[in-house]
């Protein structure tokens, strides 16, 4: 079983990927959540995170630079991207960070299954 936490100050979205993940993905990931940043590296500090879910737009900071604080101090970390911004910088940078994945919102369930299938497998390697 992996640690997945999801990031994403938008509580509807934030509680619907929590609902989505854990009844589709049994006891494969154990599923944590932070509407913030800080909030996130708190659970970092506490548990041991296989997998990073964030929004890329956070109010304190955003995803990219979060990622990067993580990475510093748990490199083994793996990350998926969300956002509802279609711009081509967030998707370059993603490239650049060699994150795993990089989702446009709205999430589609389906979607979520095939990403989290791969990055399984990755984990699992």
């Amino acid at each position: 079983m992996y640690n997945l936490l999801i990031v994403d100050d938008e509580p509807l979205i934030l509680e619907s990927l929590y609902q989505m993940i854990s009844k589709k993905r049994d006891r494969q990931f154990m599923v944590f959540k932070a509407g913030s940043a800080l909030e996130s590296l708190k659970i970092f500090r506490e548990h041991r995170i296989d997998l990073l879910m964030t929004d890329i737009c956070l109010p304190e900071t955003n995803g990219l630079k979060l990622r990067d604080k993580i990475q510093e101090n748990w490199p083994e970390c793996f990350t998926i991207f969300l956002t509802g911004q279609e711009e081509f910088e967030y998707a370059k940078e993603a490239v650049h960070l060699e994150v795993e994945e990089y989702m446009l919102k709205p999430i589609n369930s389906d979607e979520l299954t095939e990403c989290l299938k791969r990055v399984k497998n990755s984990l699992d390697l």
